[in-house]
C-alpha cells in the first residue's frame, strides 16, 4: 500500500512539473497569416460618457459591433500576401438622455424606426464592399491597394459626415492593425518579459500612443492554449483634426486631454493569430457647449473593447 502511495505521489509531482515546465518555458509570438484561409472577426465596442448640459447630468451609452471576414491569398510579387476584408455586419446601438436609437445592417427595416435610419443606410453602404489590403514578408499590414474605388463606392453621403473619419484610408488601415499585438517582441519571451509598442492613429485627429506588453504565462482561451499578454498605455500626443468646410457649425471642436488603458490579449502561437483581446480604455475630452458659447465642457469616457475570433476556415 505505502509503495502504491509513493507512486501515485512520485507520477502526480512529475505531471505537475512536465506540465508546469510546458506552460512555462518561453515561447515566441510570431504574426501569420496562412494562404487559403479565411478569418472571421467580431469588433464591439461599449462606450459610456458622462455630461451636463445646462445643469443637468445625462449619461450616454454605445454599444457598436463590426463584423468582418479576411480571405488569404498570395500577392503577385511572390513575397507579399494579399488579404481580401469584407465588413459583413455593422450594429451600433445609443441611448441618451433616455432616448434610443440605433441600426443594424442585418436589420435593415428596423433602422427607420429607430430614428437613426439615415446613418445607418450611409454605414451599411460598405457591407460587402471588398478591400484588397497588402501584408509584406513579415505579415505586418502596409497598404490598401484599392481604396479609391472603395471610397467611391460608398458615394458622397459617407465621406461628408463627420462618422466618415472611420472610413479613411488612414483610418481602415488602424482600425484593421488593432485587433492584433502593435508590436511583436524581437525573440521569444518567457513569463515576466515585457516589451513596448506604439501606435499612431487618426480618429477625431491624429493620435498617438505608447505602452508596454508583458508575457504573463500560457492560459486557455476558449479550449485553445494560448500566451496571455497583459497590455497597458497612454496617450503621448493629441493634435485636433482641422474642421472641413462648413463643419464647425455642426460639429463641436473635440480635444482629448488623456486616455488610458489596459488590457489582455491570447496570442495562439501556434496559428500565429490573436484570439481574443478585451481592452479598457479612460478617457476625458473637452468639447465647446453647444449652448453656452465659449464655455468648456468636460466628457469622462470609458470604452470596453473586445475583439474575437469566430472562426479559421478554408476558403472556398
Amino acid at each position: 500500500m505505502k509503495t502504491l502511495s509513493r507512486s501515485l505521489l512520485v507520477f502526480a509531482v512529475s505531471t505537475f512539473s512536465a506540465g508546469s515546465l510546458a506552460w512555462g518555458q518561453a515561447v515566441e509570438l510570431k504574426q501569420q497569416w496562412q494562404i487559403g484561409k479565411r478569418y472571421v472577426l467580431a469588433v464591439e465596442k461599449e462606450q459610456s460618457t458622462a455630461m451636463e448640459i445646462a445643469g443637468q447630468k445625462m449619461d450616454q451609452k454605445m454599444h457598436m459591433l463590426i463584423e468582418t471576414s479576411t480571405t488569404v491569398g498570395p500577392h503577385e510579387d511572390g513575397k507579399q500576401k494579399r488579404l481580401t476584408t469584407q465588413m459583413s455586419r455593422i450594429a451600433m446601438d445609443m441611448n441618451m438622455a433616455g432616448e434610443a436609437m440605433g441600426f443594424d445592417s442585418d436589420k435593415p427595416q428596423k433602422n427607420d424606426a429607430q430614428g437613426f435610419g439615415s446613418v445607418g443606410k450611409e454605414f451599411s453602404r460598405v457591407i460587402g464592399k471588398k478591400l484588397k489590403l497588402v501584408a509584406n514578408e513579415k505579415d505586418e499590414v502596409t497598404d490598401i491597394e484599392n481604396f479609391e474605388e472603395f471610397a467611391g463606392e460608398l458615394g458622397p453621403q459617407v465621406a461628408g459626415n463627420p462618422l466618415g473619419q472611420m472610413f479613411t484610408k488612414k483610418s481602415m488601415l488602424d482600425m484593421f492593425k488593432q485587433s492584433g499585438l502593435q508590436a511583436m517582441p524581437a525573440g521569444a519571451v518567457k513569463p515576466g518579459d515585457s516589451w513596448d509598442w506604439n501606435q499612431k492613429m487618426e480618429l477625431l485627429g491624429f493620435i498617438e500612443m505608447g505602452g508596454k506588453y508583458t508575457f504573463k504565462g500560457m492560459a486557455e482561451r476558449g479550449g485553445v492554449p494560448c500566451a496571455e499578454v497583459a497590455m497597458q498605455g497612454e496617450l503621448i500626443n493629441y493634435q485636433a483634426a482641422a474642421p472641413e468646410p462648413g463643419a464647425a457649425a455642426q460639429v463641436p471642436s473635440m480635444q482629448i486631454n488623456s486616455l488610458k488603458l489596459t488590457g489582455t490579449v491570447w496570442f495562439d502561437t501556434a496559428l500565429g493569430m490573436t484570439r481574443e483581446m478585451v481592452m479598457h480604455q479612460a478617457m476625458e475630452m473637452e468639447m465647446e457647449n453647444p449652448i453656452a458659447k465659449g464655455q468648456k465642457m468636460t466628457l469622462p469616457t470609458k470604452q470596453v473593447v473586445t475583439v474575437k475570433l469566430k472562426k479559421v476556415e478554408d476558403a472556398k
